[in-house]
């Protein structure tokens, strides 16, 4: 199994084919690591929306934008996230359906 990671920065997209997460997360906001497929939505502050989509198996994504951000995520078990490089727990923010919904303010 491959694993793809995508990077995504305020400019737009910049796609990224690397396995390095490690990178990927110090460098961005947010990282997405799909253990399942599942689905993301971010929105920006001024309503721009950053990422609007599925992610597969092993498929990594990391973006950065001005805070805060609106983030929801359909299948919340199926992903991991970090916030700031930090392991970010979904459980608290998930609600029935395995929807989860937070915002990065820092």
């Amino acid at each position: 199994m491959s694993r793809k990671t995508i990077a995504f920065n305020v400019s737009n997209t910049v796609a990224n084919t690397s396995a390095n997460t490690a990178s990927t997360a110090s460098s961005q906001q947010l990282v997405f690591v799909a253990r399942e497929e599942c689905w993301i939505t971010v929105t920006e502050a001024g309503g721009k929306q950053l990422l609007r989509r599925s992610l597969q198996v092993g498929e990594t994504v990391g973006l950065s934008g001005t805070l805060p951000l609106s983030v929801v995520v359909g299948r919340a078990s199926a992903v991991d996230v970090q916030v700031n490089g930090k392991p970010y727990d979904l459980k608290p923010v998930t609600r029935g359906g395995g929807v989860a919904r937070f915002e990065v303010k820092s």
